[in-house]
């Protein structure tokens, strides 16, 4: 209902002052009147306002929060100098992408461009994926210095590299083999196997089939099935050891800074359940939750259809 493209504000090149009218415009043809009165007041409101929200339920002021500050933002920044020298007149962009992985919002000034991302108080940013961390290393002197020739980078690639399911078990082999408690070889006769992402492994190594029954999700899917062990099965053992080891090293954290400093601006917004809207320019450096990779899938993650729903890692905190 409130998402860029639901009003119509993807794919085109306009004015901040065109993208508010065009966004007044929108809201104003919303079959539901409750959420449109929200989000009209809002677009015009101090952070710090406090909004009569009484008559909405927690869904509506979740889309509020998750959608309509992508849309707002580009105002606030502009009417509140939350962007030193970004004016009405300055152009924004948003991509026809509604998961558009690095920005919610493109606003050009001279001849840059500035990536805004929203995140809500407490949630994350956009996620990175294993390219974008790659990409905005390589086009920088500075960072390729610094990064190009450590593990991060080379985990991140080896994540870019490989398919879905065989990224992580190929960077703990690769870089983490000590951490997985498994040799070298049988990780090995695995990852021959991981071609593709639908795939049943064969002659699975007494090894894995341990690490399988250690972990109660994998084993509770592998005893109900006949004990076939499969690809996506492996990929969710070795993304959590990979997920864990970015936890426990800051290092990725320090990575996610230094990729996201200039590249990214982060637009902070909450609706708290008084009413109160708040935003600002948000300095990830001071944020308490730190960058790690994260996972979308489980031990095995399908679509109505029977297809597997697969994610490569991301990266955010």
């Amino acid at each position: 209902m409130l998402k860029p493209s639901d009003l119509n504000l993807t794919g085109e090149i306009r004015t901040i002052a065109s993208h508010k009218a065009r966004v007044i415009a929108k809201l104003k043809t919303l079959a539901n009147k409750n959420v449109a009165a929200v989000c009209l007041q809002l677009l015009d409101s101090k952070s710090g306002t406090k909004l009569d929200i009484s008559m909405l339920i927690p869904s509506e002021i979740n889309e509020i929060k998750n959608y309509f500050a992508e849309c707002a933002g580009p105002v606030w920044i502009s009417e509140n100098n939350l962007i030193p020298g970004i004016k009405d007149n300055n152009k924004i962009f948003f991509a026809v992408s509604d998961t558009e992985r690095l920005y919610d919002c493109l606003i050009y000034k001279g001849k840059g461009t500035i990536a805004v991302s929203n995140k809500q108080a407490k949630g994350g940013t956009n996620t990175l994926k294993p390219g974008d961390v790659v990409d905005l290393v390589d086009k920088d002197k500075g960072l390729k210095i610094k990064w190009g020739e450590t593990i991060y980078y080379n985990v991140f690639n080896t994540l870019k590299i490989k398919n879905t399911i065989s990224g992580p078990i190929t960077a703990i082999r690769d870089f983490y083999p000590a951490l997985a408690g498994i040799s070298i070889n049988d990780l090995t006769l695995i990852i021959n196997q991981m071609v593709k992402n639908d795939v049943v492994i064969k002659n699975t190594p007494k090894s894995v089939l341990g690490l399988i029954k250690q972990d109660a999700a994998a084993a509770r899917f592998y005893d109900g099935s006949n004990n076939t062990v499969t690809g996506t099965m492996v990929n969710f053992l070795f993304e959590k050891i990979l997920i864990k080891e970015s936890e426990r090293d800051e290092k990725y954290n320090e990575l996610f800074m230094d990729i996201t400093d200039k590249n990214v601006t982060f637009l902070k917004f909450n609706l708290d359940k008084r009413g109160i809207a708040t935003y600002a320019i948000a300095d990830p450096k001071t944020a308490i939750k730190k960058a790690k990779l994260r996972s979308k899938q489980g031990v095995e993650r399908r679509a109505s259809s029977g297809s597997l729903k697969l994610d490569k890692l991301g990266f955010q905190p």
